[in-house]
């Protein structure tokens, strides 16, 4: 292969890569898009020590964020397939979460310290 013709290879080659990444991307994006918007959360905990509580979080463009007035922390994303990964913290502990939404409702499970339960939630009209 001449020394051209190896550059011209290399070019396409990366243009091609380059144009995948960016659709890829744009595609996980816009799957994400599709659980945007206002969420309750209701968490519940495993045993009597462990207190439930009720979230009320804001998904965009794929991140998790609280939108209540108290002093929490909640950070996570959604997938495009509607997988949940966020953390949750507060003076009193932190604590992860995982689990699934599908169309507007979704459940997971979560742990912090010693811990645990199930969480359910439900998109905001």
């Amino acid at each position: 292969m001449t020394h051209s013709t190896h550059k011209l290879v290399t070019r396409t080659l990366a243009a091609v890569l380059t144009a995948a990444a960016v659709l890829g991307a744009a595609t996980t994006t816009k799957a994400s898009m599709a659980y945007d918007g206002n969420w309750n959360v209701v968490i519940r905990g495993s045993g009597s020590e462990c207190k439930g509580a009720f979230l009320p979080v804001k998904i965009n463009n794929g991140s998790v964020a609280y939108s209540g007035p108290a002093s929490v922390s909640v950070s996570g994303t959604v997938g495009g397939n509607g997988s949940v990964t966020v953390s949750v913290s507060n003076t009193s502990g932190s604590a992860n979460g995982s689990g699934q939404l599908s169309g507007n409702s979704g459940s997971g499970t979560w742990s912090g310290g010693p811990c645990s339960g199930t969480w359910s939630a439900f998109r905001r009209a």
